[in-house]
């Protein structure tokens, strides 16, 4: 996907405005001033791909931080010998205070207290995986992970309007798509069923080898009538 068949008619501001920048100046007095080897046009875009929800890059990249460097390829921020470039690397990473003053007002301005949210959690998030790969953990970093990992699945069904299809399900069906496998040749154990059950409530509709539309018929002793016949 490129910048060009993006389309955000939805979003708080048009990527595509002819008066980007003076349209999102109006949302954040002094973003002009902002001091970046990056556009000021492609700073504006990138917020708005990035942190409105009604972005298409939300529903298109559901990870988090592939989300923030598939935007970051899409405007072509500037990179050296195949990395981004530090001033680049601290807008991704949330160490520009400026830039997360910028983002925060943005976020502000939708007017959606569980979509600030959303952003807080997936922020703690990513702050608390770094601590993990650089091996800083505390006793409580799972717990922490934990937690806050389920309310991003929880608030993300909620503002996304994914009802009960969790990433659980959405993996599952990608997995089956991509790698065309025959579900009719695999044989599930009860225990897998069982799981599938607990995770979804639910077998995924084309579970049954059978096909969609077949009907457990009622049982009955060999012989005997259908007594509703």
């Amino acid at each position: 996907m490129t910048l060009k068949d993006i389309t955000t008619d939805k979003t708080l501001v048009d990527v595509h405005s002819p008066a980007l920048i003076e349209d999102m100046s109006s949302i954040l007095p002094g973003i002009s001033e902002f001091d970046s080897p990056i556009p000021i046009i492609d700073i504006c875009r990138y917020i708005i791909l990035m942190y409105d929800v009604n972005s298409p890059m939300l529903r298109e990249v559901r990870t988090y931080y592939e989300r923030k460097a598939r935007v970051a390829e899409m405007l072509e921020f500037p990179t050296s010998k195949g990395q981004w470039i530090p001033a680049v690397e601290e807008i991704l990473i949330g160490r520009n205070a400026k830039f997360n003053d910028l983002v925060a007002t943005y976020i502000s301005n939708l007017g959606l207290p569980q979509y600030m949210q959303l952003v807080a959690y997936q922020e703690i998030q990513r702050q608390k995986m770094m601590e993990v790969f650089m091996g800083r953990i505390s006793d409580k970093s799972d717990q922490i992970l934990e937690r806050v990992t389920t309310a991003i699945s929880i608030i993300t069904r909620q503002l996304f309007g994914s009802g009960e299809e969790d990433e659980i399900t959405v993996a599952r069906k990608a997995l089956y798509q991509r790698a065309q496998i025959d579900k009719s040749r695999l044989i599930p154990k009860p225990e897998d069923i069982t799981k599938l059950m607990e995770a979804d409530g639910e077998l995924p509709e084309d579970f049954s080898p059978y096909g969609e539309d077949y009907k457990v018929e009622k049982s009955h002793f060999l012989g005997d009538t259908n007594p509703e016949k």
